[in-house]
């Protein structure tokens, strides 16, 4: 009897000492979390690289080829003929309709006075008031250049004028009295020696 007394108050012994040893819990002490730093992620780059521009090859123009100008042929009888003053054919042909009578003469004599003497001269030497103004001078009306015409190119240039002269045109006259100065002029006897200026 005293033995099993013995045993029941060993047991409670035992299982009061057990609870107290389950009763003095030492705090665990965990290992603290290490917190580890966010990762940063490096954005991806945005920048589009600059296109490379390739230059095109230059190219040369192809020399430009001028084909020759081949002058156009002109035939003689198709140029007007001009001879001595510039004067053309149909003026060295033409015939004086006015008769060289003393009247024609005279009138054409008057027609001179006026119009022609102050730079042919009055005796038609080209010594005229105003033939120092022109270079080159007034011709001589008695030298070959001049009397060696025909009445039509007499006619003519005293129609237009004398050509790279400062001798003027003399349309306004009528034809009669350009055909009476014509026959004035006739009257200059010609002077091989005389100049040929103008």
């Amino acid at each position: 009897m005293k033995k099993i007394q013995l045993l029941f108050f060993l047991t409670i012994f035992l299982m009061l000492v057990s609870v107290g040893c389950l009763g003095e819990t030492t705090p665990s002490t965990s290992a603290p979390t290490v917190t580890t730093a966010p990762t940063t992620t490096t954005a991806p780059s945005t920048t589009t690289p600059a296109p490379t521009t390739t230059t095109a090859p230059t190219t040369t123009p192809a020399p430009t080829t001028t084909a020759p100008v081949v002058a156009e042929e002109i035939h003689e009888e198709e140029a007007p003929h001009e001879e001595g003053h510039g004067v053309p054919h149909e003026f060295e042909d033409m015939m004086n309709p006015v008769s060289a009578t003393e009247a024609s003469i005279t009138k054409g004599h008057d027609l001179y006075t006026i119009k022609c003497a102050n730079c042919h001269g009055e005796e038609g030497r080209g010594d005229g008031q105003m033939a120092m103004m022109f270079d080159p001078k007034p011709s001589n009306l008695h030298d070959a250049h001049v009397q060696e015409n025909t009445d039509g190119a007499l006619f003519y240039i005293i129609t237009e004028g004398g050509e790279d002269t400062g001798m003027p045109s003399f349309k306004t006259l009528s034809e009669e009295d350009r055909w009476n100065l014509v026959n004035y002029l006739r009257t200059f006897e010609l002077e091989e020696h005389g100049h040929e200026e103008g």
